[in-house]
């Protein structure tokens, strides 16, 4: 059910993991907030989505969570800020009510002063409920948190001391309360927020039938075998069921597998749910994955995920082990396993492997089975033989068809291996496709792009470090501001980052991913802008950071210079002694209103 401003919205319950399928809260809307600045000069604090890997930290779960971030700027006063998660609810607090959340504090003793508050129909809020604590006693005021830092910690409320109330919004908050008049930086992050009933459900995945291959169009039946490991039995009325991820599979004509119904599974007891697949009729990787859920209640317990490869009817390769990454000159051990699908014999004399692309350049060309083999009708067999990698760093397209004497014979198998430079950190990026889109180091970045089928159709080798820098990919490799998203101010121009607001903003930042550099190296930054604002500014800036994740310098910025047409701007700056990684961020301040576009923004090693 949308977050949105306006009339309240009743529900009974709020679960969000903050991942992209189920994540309904807000971003950067202030409900109230004084002497706190942004986690870095010149921007303004911080409360939005952002992907695992920000600042190297990992998510309690899933691929995303919530990041708060900002600094106390006073020493004399209270300093505070609350940020709006959820407005406009109507959400019932009753005998049993629980709140519950997953809290990552990273850094100093200011971090530690964040916590979840509810603001109630009545007025009243949480954090001044000095009565309610959580399960360790602690109040819930920000201030009075005594969560422990750098490490993820489980928060949990009985909510019932307030039954009776009505929850109309959910914060998320710094707040020292007076108790500690210190300036610092504050950076939490948040996931797996919970409010409503107690549910106490949990859910193993103890085995499964699906197979990893399946030839396409042909029906599989297959079993998931469930455990309860919660309190409450499952069954059909209670509306506990088997689901799709996503409420879609692409192997399955539905989403959701119920329980018979005079079958109850209580706790220590399995169910296992029987159903039928049918592969797609177009050949490739499909991704499967299924978990328990309580229909409009929750989903819970652990995530079934299998990757299954489907293959024509006449498909004679049907599996390999070859690497996908490998260091320069490194030495493995591969396999290919082939089937006979002809109704004739195959052995050693006639069938052998010949090598595509830059299978050569791997000393492994024409592949020769064991002498003496006999493959019948629908048997297999794997050729096992060695590869070397070139003394090359890049991404190479290599194969192996398979011959019955001098004729080829069904579909060569593809596969990209990427080398890697020994000592050097490289960091491979995927699209939602599980492709491949970059190979990035402190040096230089390997593009490749993709038609609509999937087939690789360019690879290019560029000395801008910055992925999907002209933003035609929509928003991969970036994390978004509420204020903006992926727009085209005119056809002939692509895509862009797009800042809009129709009230002023103080400030909002999209961010970049994070950009491997040298420390004491000059750089170039540089950006197109198209500056339509109505007050405020816009630019693009660095934020460089050490080894250890932690800020040492925010960068000069580049402005838009002109109003209401394209302009280019640059400037060199030198990292700092310490520096090992950038973030470059596209930025909207000083009370932006209206409309403004950055694009084809670049990050490279300036020439000596």
């Amino acid at each position: 059910m949308a977050n949105t401003a306006g009339q309240s919205t009743q529900r009974m319950s709020i679960n969000n993991t903050f991942e992209a399928h189920d994540n309904d809260a807000l971003a950067m809307q202030t409900e109230i907030s004084s002497n706190v600045g942004g986690y870095f000069p010149n921007i303004p604090p911080e409360a939005f989505t952002v992907y695992k890997g920000d600042m190297e930290l990992t998510p309690r779960s899933g691929e995303l969570f919530y990041r708060v971030a900002g600094t106390d700027t006073s020493t004399t006063e209270n300093s505070f800020i609350y940020f709006k998660l959820y407005d406009h609810l109507h959400l019932p607090v009753q005998a049993g009510t629980k709140l519950k959340y997953w809290v990552y504090h990273a850094g100093g003793s200011h971090s530690g002063k964040m916590a979840v508050d509810l603001i109630f129909s009545d007025g009243s809020n949480l954090r001044e409920a000095a009565h309610v604590t959580d399960t360790h006693g602690n109040r819930l005021h920000p201030a009075h948190r005594k969560d422990p830092l750098n490490q993820w910690v489980q928060v949990e409320v009985d909510l019932s001391p307030l039954a009776g109330r009505y929850i109309q919004k959910v914060l998320v908050a710094y707040d020292d309360d007076d108790v500690n008049n210190t300036t610092g930086k504050f950076r939490s992050y948040f996931d797996d927020l919970y409010i409503g009933p107690e549910q106490n459900v949990s859910a193993k995945i103890v085995s499964h039938t699906i197979p990893d291959k399946m030839i396409v169009g042909e029906t599989y039946p297959v079993s998931v075998t469930v455990k309860n490991t919660g309190m409450p039995e499952w069954t059909e009325q209670q509306m506990f069921r088997l689901g799709a991820v996503d409420d879609g599979d692409p192997l399955s004509v539905t989403g959701r597998i119920v329980l018979p119904n005079d079958t109850k599974v209580t706790y220590g007891n399995t169910h296992t749910f029987h159903f039928t697949m049918i592969a797609p009729p177009k050949k490739g990787v499909y991704t499967t994955d299924w978990r328990m859920l309580q229909e409009q209640v929750t989903w819970f317990g652990e995530k079934l995920a299998v990757n299954v490869h489907v293959l024509s009817k006449d498909e004679p390769i049907v599996a390999h082990t070859v690497p996908t990454v490998i260091p320069e000159g490194g030495k493995r051990t591969v396999s290919v396993q082939i089937r006979n699908t002809t109704k004739g014999t195959w052995s050693s004399d006639n069938i052998s492997l010949h090598g595509q692309g830059a299978a050569a350049s791997f000393q492994a060309g024409t592949i020769k089975p064991q002498l003496g083999i006999q493959l019948k009708s629908g048997e297999a067999y794997t050729f096992e033989f060695p590869i070397t990698a070139p003394q090359q760093f890049g991404t190479y397209k290599l194969g192996w068809q398979l011959y019955f004497g001098d004729t080829s014979f069904g579909q060569a198998l593809q596969v990209q291996v990427h080398v890697s430079r020994p000592g050097q950190q490289t960091q491979f990026l995927y699209n939602a496709n599980n492709q491949l889109t970059d190979m990035l180091t402190m040096y230089e970045r390997i593009h490749m792009k993709y038609d609509a089928q999937g087939n690789r159709v360019s690879r290019v080798k560029t000395n801008n470090l910055l992925p999907n820098h002209d933003f035609e990919q929509q928003e991969l490799h970036w994390t978004l501001s509420s204020f903006m998203k992926i727009d085209a101010h005119s056809k002939d121009k692509g895509m862009q980052i797009k800042f809009h607001s129709t009230s002023p903003v103080v400030g909002t930042a999209s961010e970049s991913f994070v950009l491997p550099v040298s420390p004491n190296t000059k750089y170039v930054l540089q950006a197109d802008f198209l500056n339509l604002l109505k007050g405020g500014i816009v630019y693009v800036d660095t934020v460089e950071f050490n080894e250890r994740n932690e800020s040492v310098y925010d960068g000069a910025a580049i402005f838009s210079t002109r109003q209401g047409e394209w302009t280019t701007n640059a400037l060199t700056i030198t990292t700092q002694p310490t520096t090992k990684k950038v973030i470059v961020r596209v930025v909207a301040d000083s009370q932006a209103i209206g409309e403004a576009y950055a694009d084809n923004v670049q990050f490279y090693r300036a020439e000596n």
